[in-house]
């Protein structure tokens, strides 16, 4: 991706290729680690007919799995950029989807159990979707140093506490919601 003669720091596109890559492992780690939670979670958000869900399942975890690794690479990093977008945005739609529906209570499918779903988490991904057009950008010429390397670090470290806390921001709201509501 580019904007004609606009060019990027490269340690801005590389924060926000790590920053897209550790949300993705983190969603890896989890439908590898728990592969029938994730199934029953895609399960509950009801968007695809049962007999497609097992390849979607796994379709997904590729999907993911290349778009990690297509960060890592400096010629791939504008497709897995733009691939990391498409499903941002789609995983975004898919909860929105649920929400109007009024189903909360389902788990995001983000990482791990006990995030409900919010709109939160719509802007989120939102969010997380520019991040990832960030990384995929044209950037200047200047190599990175190792001042570069320890603020690349400290602030993936960051972004990533601040995804962390919308996302429990989120999970804490859709609990609120329930409570007020007289579901539990």
């Amino acid at each position: 991706m580019a904007i004609p003669g606009f060019t990027f720091d490269p340690l801005i596109t590389a924060i926000a290729a790590g920053t897209v890559m550790l949300v993705f492992v983190r969603g890896l780690i989890h439908k590898l680690t728990d592969y029938q939670m994730f199934r029953v979670t895609m399960s509950e958000y009801g968007l695809l007919p049962e007999a497609l869900e097992g390849a979607a399942a796994v379709g997904l975890i590729v999907v993911e799995a290349a778009i990690v690794a297509g960060l890592l690479v400096p010629v791939a990093r504008p497709f897995a950029a733009a691939a990391a977008v498409v499903l941002l945005i789609v995983y975004g739609i898919a909860i929105a989807i649920n929400l109007l529906r009024g189903q909360v209570t389902i788990d995001c499918g983000c990482g791990g159990p006990g995030h409900g779903l919010s709109w939160l988490l719509v802007w989120r991904n939102v969010g997380l979707a520019l991040i990832a057009a960030v990384a995929g950008m044209a950037h200047g010429g200047r190599g990175l140093g190792l001042a570069d390397a320890v603020v690349l670090v400290l602030s993936v470290m960051t972004v990533w506490l601040v995804i962390a806390a919308v996302e429990q921001a989120a999970s804490n709201g859709a609990y609120v919601w329930l409570a007020r509501n007289g579901r539990q």
